[in-house]
C-alpha cells in the first residue's frame, strides 16, 4: 500500500482425483486447476473502509481422464478474465480486522461471468505481516466450442499477508 492505492495478489490451486472399477471397465480421473490473480486497489480519503479493485485473474483447468478398456481424454485450457470488485475493512481492535471482498470477473473476456466473495479476519502481527483467516466463494462459468467449465469453489482458508 501506497497511500490510498494498493497492489492485490492471490492464487488458488486445487487437485481432485478419483478411480472407479466394475467388472467392465475402470476410470481414473484428475482435475486440477486454480488461478491467480493481480489487481490494483484504490481507498476513498473520506470512506477509509471502502476499497475499489480493478485486475486480472489468469485461470487454468487440466482434466484427465482414463478408460481402461478405452480412450485416454486429455484437455487443458486457460484464460485471462478481467475482474472489478469492492472491499470492505473493518479495523476491530489494534491488530485485528475483518474484511469482506466481492468482485465479479469475465464479462464475456475470457470466462461468460465469475462472481466472488470472501471473508476474512486478519492478525497483524507486525507492520509487515498478518495471519489470515476466513471463508471463501466462487462461482464461474467458461464456455468455447469444445470446452464448458461450470464451477463452483468454496472453503475455509488459511494465509499469510505481507506488506511492503
Amino acid at each position: 500500500r501506497k497511500h490510498n492505492w494498493a497492489l492485490l495478489f492471490d492464487g488458488l490451486y486445487t487437485r481432485y482425483s478419483d478411480d472407479f472399477s466394475n467388472p467392465i471397465f475402470t476410470t481414473n480421473l484428475v482435475n486440477e486447476g486454480g488461478f491467480f490473480e493481480a489487481a490494483v486497489s484504490y481507498r476513498f480519503e473520506k470512506l477509509k473502509f471502502l476499497e475499489i479493485i480493478a485486475g486480472a485473474r489468469y485461470v487454468f483447468v487440466n482434466l484427465d481422464l482414463t478408460l481402461t478398456p478405452g480412450p485416454d481424454v486429455k484437455s487443458s485450457k486457460d484464460w485471462v478474465d478481467p475482474v472489478l470488485g469492492l472491499r470492505f475493512t473493518w479495523e476491530m481492535a489494534d491488530r485485528w480486522l475483518m474484511r469482506l471482498r466481492g468482485d465479479l470477473g469475465g464479462f464475456g473476456a475470457g470466462s461468460d461471468l465469475v462472481s466472488s466473495a470472501a471473508l476474512t479476519i486478519e492478525y497483524r502481527l507486525s507492520e509487515m505481516f498478518a495471519l489470515k483467516a476466513g471463508y471463501r466463494f466462487m462461482k464461474g462459468e467458461f464456455e468455447d466450442q469444445d470446452f464448458v467449465h461450470d464451477v463452483l469453489l468454496s472453503g475455509f482458508g488459511l494465509g499469510l499477508g505481507i506488506r511492503f
